[in-house]
């Protein structure tokens, strides 16, 4: 059938184990005249990386095994394709050229796909080369009209800092002058959404689309739909990271690092705590990316959580120290927002005092002013965490 549009597609691999050094791949995407979605895998395997063995004065055989696995989201297997290549040369000199041997897989998409994983094993020894990676299929309408790439511009792989604008090139082919938009959805790791917006769409083959928000660091997954006549007819997903908020002085350093350590795991905050600068960002996203998927390093709280519970405890709790410091801030930081406060700052027999009850965790903090100066302090915390 003859091909009517073409498009590469770069992913970033989960999972990459190789003998093979020089080994590498590519996919790509075909629509067929049918609308059918076909994928493209080619894999690069370097001749100087296959072992050959030695069969007579002029003869050196070597080969290799290929395979490319379709994988559902719970990476149970849908289909393997499979490759057995010989390769002979009539001396050892040409094994040792750089030749690149070029392996092509090419197969219709399912429904069901989330993963591919791609194997190439050499035959004369156990070198191998293993890459898992998430693929990004576009849904392709049977009415004709499709999305079927989108490009972050502007970006270094995809990622962004917080108040950064994403400049996102989508791209579609539509069939007619029906009234077409786009719909673009924005999900956290939580699968919360976070970011709605519907899009005019041009008549051009390329809308770029200007996305304003102030997100939290993290990875996000987007959604791209395309609406026609108020009706969506195809999808395509992409993720981005945006970076975690920080700072530059080394006062705000400190003092931000001080708070992270009343909740943060002590050899991961003492990590970034002894980063060198140029490497603190670098080392304050790494702990924060890590959370994600280790939440018990800062006792579940996640990056945005703690940025606002800092920020409102150096709000409210500030006096003749930072409120962070404050045996309030240092509370509020590890729990949160109480369930209920209860205040007493005129009680004739007693020095002002607060209780902040946490019904959920079982918890009843005792504060007391004990100088009438608004300093109150935590009488009891030994004692609720027996």
């Amino acid at each position: 059938m003859k091909k009517i549009i073409s498009f590469f597609l770069i992913f970033l691999p989960l999972f990459v184990f190789s003998f093979l050094r020089d080994a590498n791949y590519n996919v790509s995407y075909e629509v067929d005249s049918l609308r059918n979605l076909l994928i493209q895998t080619t894999v690069f395997i370097s001749s100087q990386d296959l072992v050959f063995i030695r069969k007579n004065d002029s003869l050196f055989t070597g080969g290799y095994n290929a395979s490319v696995t379709m994988l559902r989201k719970d990476k149970s297997p849908i289909k393997t394709f499979y490759s057995d290549s010989n390769i002979v040369f009539s001396n050892y000199q040409m094994t040792k050229r750089d030749s690149v041997i070029e392996e092509c897989f090419e197969f219709p998409s399912d429904s069901m796909l989330s993963f591919l994983n791609i194997e190439v094993q050499d035959k004369n020894s156990s070198n191998v080369f293993n890459v898992l990676f998430e693929t990004s299929n576009p849904v392709i309408s049977k009415s004709g009209s499709y999305l079927y790439d989108v490009e972050f511009l502007y970006s270094h792989k995809k990622t962004y800092f917080s108040n950064d604008t994403i400049y996102a090139a989508v791209k579609s082919i539509t069939i007619d002058s029906a009234d077409y938009s786009i719909n673009v959805i924005i999900q956290d790791i939580q699968k919360k959404v976070v970011y709605k917006k519907k899009f005019g769409k041009s008549a051009s083959p390329e809308d770029t689309l200007f996305i304003y928000s102030n997100f939290y660091g993290g990875i996000y997954k987007i959604t791209f739909e395309l609406v026609r006549n108020k009706k969506k007819i195809s999808t395509f997903y992409k993720s981005f990271t945006i970076n975690f908020s920080f700072v530059h002085s080394e006062k705000e350093f400190t003092e931000m690092l001080s708070a992270l350590s009343f909740i943060g795991k002590w050899d991961e905050v003492d990590k970034i705590r002894k980063a060198e600068n140029k490497e603190r960002e670098k080392i304050w996203n790494e702990f924060w990316l890590k959370q994600q998927t280790h939440p018990e390093i800062s006792s579940n709280i996640t990056c945005d959580e703690f940025l606002e519970r800092y920020n409102y405890v150096n709000k409210n709790f500030s006096g003749f120290k930072k409120g962070f410091l404050t045996d309030f801030g240092r509370i509020f930081i590890m729990y949160g927002r109480p369930d209920e406060i209860e205040r007493h700052p005129f009680d004739s027999d007693s020095k002002p005092y607060e209780i902040w009850y946490y019904w959920s965790l079982g918890y009843e903090f005792l504060f007391v002013d004990e100088r009438g100066y608004g300093e109150y302090t935590l009488k009891n915390y030994m004692e609720q965490l027996r």
